[in-house]
């Protein structure tokens, strides 16, 4: 039998306590990845190693709060004494905001959402970079969002952070190419995750939101970590500074105000 791709790997994956963070991170640890489960909630971490543990995986849990770099510091330390090295670092740690009107939204509600989704993201990518450079390799992924693309008067904090982390991706593909690391993000459309779990429970806004989604279903953590994995892996050797929607065709439906016709 081959050996699995990752073998030999360590991967930090954030908010892999839950959700689409939680899926990435059993992914690559079923694919033979290190892991280092990290996020803000330490004992949802520890489920996700042990859950990878227990199917034959490594893993380890580490609390972190993404937007405290000296958090974000002790995290890239405790991966390199855990593996030696990280190939792979998936920043998957997010939050959406209050979700008011745009111009009811406080200061404080957006600073929040861009310390954790957009700085704590860059805080990630620069620290995993510089170490990632130094050894010639590796692969960042960044978790996005169809809110990169999209207007949102309602969620405009985190349309505001998501259209960032787009940018981001790429400005830290370009700084990193020549040393070998590639930078890329992926943007799911409306997942099942700890984020959602309200609005999936309104059977009225799950009927609206499919409507607009022509492969008719939302999208699982599982659909958001192959395309995690294919990105981590050789196979994507020569992409970088992209972002792989995960939306079940959302974008390509969106110039048009119609029910998908089934």
């Amino acid at each position: 039998m081959s050996e699995p791709r990752f073998a030999g790997q360590t991967a930090i994956v954030t908010g892999a306590g839950s959700g689409l963070g939680r899926g990435s991170a059993i992914r690559l640890g079923s694919e033979g990845a290190s892991v280092v489960a990290a996020d803000i909630h330490f004992d949802a971490a520890q489920h996700t190693a042990e859950t990878i543990r227990q199917a034959g995986g490594t893993a380890i849990a580490v609390a972190v709060d993404v937007a405290d770099p000296s958090s974000v510091t002790s995290l890239v330390a405790a991966a390199l004494d855990f593996g030696s090295q990280i190939d792979i670092l998936v920043n998957s740690a997010g939050v959406s905001g209050a979700g008011d009107p745009a111009l009811e939204e406080s200061t404080e509600s957006l600073q929040q959402v861009l310390g954790v989704n957009l700085i704590g993201m860059f805080s990630l990518c620069q620290g995993v970079g510089r170490h990632m450079a130094e050894r010639g390799r590796g692969s960042i992924i960044n978790i996005s969002s169809i809110s990169a693309e999209v207007a949102d008067p309602v969620g405009i904090s985190y349309s505001i952070s998501k259209g960032g982390v787009k940018n981001l991706t790429k400005s830290f593909a370009v700084a990193l190419a020549s040393s070998g690391v590639r930078v890329n993000a992926v943007g799911p459309g409306l997942a099942h995750s700890g984020m959602t779990a309200g609005l999936m429970e309104d059977a009225e806004q799950v009927r609206l939101r499919l409507a607009k989604v022509p492969l008719g279903r939302f999208a699982q953590p599982s659909d958001v970590a192959g395309a995690v994995a294919f990105l981590a892996s050789d196979d994507a050797s020569y992409i970088t500074g992209t972002t792989i929607y995960v939306d079940g065709g959302h974008l390509a439906l969106n110039l048009y105000d119609f029910d998908v016709a089934r």
